[in-house]
């Protein structure tokens, strides 16, 4: 990273932290964009949280439909009364941190010490929010049911939607609003696809997709939404990785199909600044810190996950 001088164009000493070695090079004070993937999966969660002082478990619960009951009943007789089935799924809430120290070197002398804090906590928000991300969307690939390659990747992301759909998984209501110019289609209600940028590209030459450019309308568009398939929205990811025979894979989820949970009352990421002197035994103020932590459980509902293999054995 970079930073600008003030004085544009003046030449710096720049001490290199792992050599010692000092080189007259320009300093640019203005930092370079930090690569970030961008918060997808978060996005198509249900946020729930728990009280504190309660223990570190979550349980979600949700009843089993009555079956039908459509035998006529008999004069007088009480019929046999239906069972209520009750599942419970659950999770345990985490806790995650990391911080990045400083001395008072570089928040008296340092070229980056008037804006370190900022930076790095700008940084480790970022990285904390990748890093829920990565956590909620293993426990989608722990979970998810394995929908197997059918002919083409297409039709496999149809038997996915068609699973989901059987188990009476909801649609994601965001809708994209087509118009009347030509090529342009509206966009129904659908479920959601998480795909690799290459994975992204079978689902493309699907006769049947639909590129974002040719929805008509960019309002109520999904994050790194690419295009939709069917009843599915499809967006990037670049936590989608290949399965095990080396294979791009698409995961198609219903809504409500993973719960994420946080404190209730808390930030859902916390930053803590420690400035010189706060930290450990540090008598003479040399040390300090910047961090940040939060707290954080995932659930999901495995029927309402689907995993597809998108190329053939």
């Amino acid at each position: 990273m970079a930073y600008n001088k003030y004085e544009t164009g003046r030449a710096e000493n720049v001490a290199n932290q792992a050599t010692g070695i000092n080189t007259s090079e320009f300093y640019d004070r203005n930092l370079l964009e930090t690569a970030r993937e961008k918060f997808i999966v978060s996005n198509f969660t249900s946020k729930k949280t728990i009280p504190k002082y309660e223990g570190n478990g979550v349980i979600f619960s949700y009843y089993e439909p009555i079956p039908k009951f459509d035998t006529p009943l008999a004069e007088g007789i009480a019929p046999i009364g239906s069972a209520l089935s009750k599942v419970n799924i659950r999770a345990n809430m985490g806790n995650y941190g990391t911080f990045v120290p400083f001395t008072d070197d570089l928040d008296i002398y340092g070229e980056d010490g008037a804006r370190f804090k900022s930076d790095v906590t700008s940084n480790l928000g970022g990285a904390a929010g990748e890093t829920q991300e990565s956590l909620i969307f293993a426990a989608i690939e722990a979970s998810s049911t394995t929908i197997a390659f059918n002919t083409t990747a297409g039709q496999t992301v149809r038997d996915a939607e068609l699973t989901l759909r059987k188990a009476l998984g909801e649609k994601f209501t965001t809708m994209v609003t087509g118009s009347t110019n030509y090529g342009t289609s509206p966009v129904r209600a659908a479920y959601v696809g998480l795909v690799s940028v290459d994975g992204a590209v079978l689902i493309e030459s699907e006769s049947e997709y639909l590129s974002v450019e040719n929805y008509g309308y960019s309002d109520g568009l999904l994050p790194n939404e690419v295009g939709t398939y069917k009843g599915v929205r499809v967006c990037e990811s670049t936590l989608v990785e290949q399965n095990g025979a080396g294979h791009e894979r698409m995961f198609v989820l219903a809504e409500e199909s993973v719960f994420e949970t946080g404190i209730r009352g808390m930030k859902k990421i916390e930053t803590i600044i420690k400035d010189l002197g706060e930290v450990g035994e540090d008598q003479l103020n040399q040390n300090g810190s910047v961090g940040s932590k939060f707290r954080l459980a995932v659930a999901t509902r495995p029927e309402w996950c689907c995993d597809c293999d998108l190329e053939a054995v």
